[in-house]
C-alpha cells in the first residue's frame, strides 16, 4: 500500500470515513476488506475491484486505475463544522496535469482559490478549513468545490457540494 491512509471520526456513533490507495491489489487486500464490510463498520463499502488502484471512501465509490477523466472521489466530513475542523477533498487524476481548485458559494461568488499546481497521476487531496481567501470564516451553508484540470488536450472540470455548519 502507498503511505496514504486516513481515518476520521464522522459522528458520535463511531462511524468513520477512510480511504486507502493500493498500487498492486491482491487477494490479501480483498480478504482484509471483506470482514470490515461485513461487520458494518462502514456499510458503504459494497465491493472490492481488483485493479492497480483502488479507492474506497465514505461515498462507497470504488475507482479503477483506468480513469477516463478526473474523478472527484469525496470530501469528508460533509457537512463539516468550520469552527473545529476542516473538510478533506480527495480526487484522482488519470494523467499528470495542472490542477486548480476553487471554492464557490451557491450564488457563484468565489470564496477561496488554491494556487495552480502540477500534479502526477493518481490520488491527491487538499484540506479546506472553511475560510475565504482573506482568512475569514465563511457563513454556514452550501458551497461548491470546483477542480479544474488543464492539459494539452483541453480542460476538465469536477464539482462537489460541501456543507458548512457552525
Amino acid at each position: 500500500m502507498r503511505d496514504f491512509f486516513f481515518r476520521k471520526k464522522l459522528n458520535r456513533r463511531q462511524r468513520y470515513a477512510f480511504a486507502f490507495f493500493v498500487e498492486k491489489a491482491s487477494a490479501l487486500f480483498a480478504s482484509v476488506l471483506a470482514p470490515i464490510a461485513k461487520s458494518g463498520l462502514n456499510r458503504n463499502i459494497r465491493k472490492v475491484v481488483m485493479a492497480a488502484l483502488i479507492v474506497c471512501a465514505a461515498s462507497g465509490m470504488v475507482v479503477p486505475a483506468q480513469l477516463s477523466r478526473v474523478s472527484l472521489v469525496s470530501n469528508y466530513p460533509n457537512p463539516f463544522d468550520s469552527r473545529s475542523g476542516c473538510t478533506t477533498i480527495v480526487y484522482v487524476l488519470e494523467t499528470e496535469a495542472e490542477v486548480k481548485v476553487r471554492i464557490f458559494d451557491l450564488f457563484g461568488n468565489q470564496v477561496r482559490e488554491y494556487p495552480s499546481r502540477w500534479q502526477q497521476s493518481g490520488a491527491a487531496s487538499l484540506e479546506w478549513d472553511g475560510t475565504d481567501d482573506t482568512g475569514v470564516k465563511v457563513a454556514r451553508g452550501g458551497y461548491i468545490a470546483l477542480i479544474e484540470i488543464c492539459r494539452e488536450a483541453g480542460r476538465l472540470l469536477a464539482m462537489r457540494k460541501i456543507g458548512v455548519i457552525h
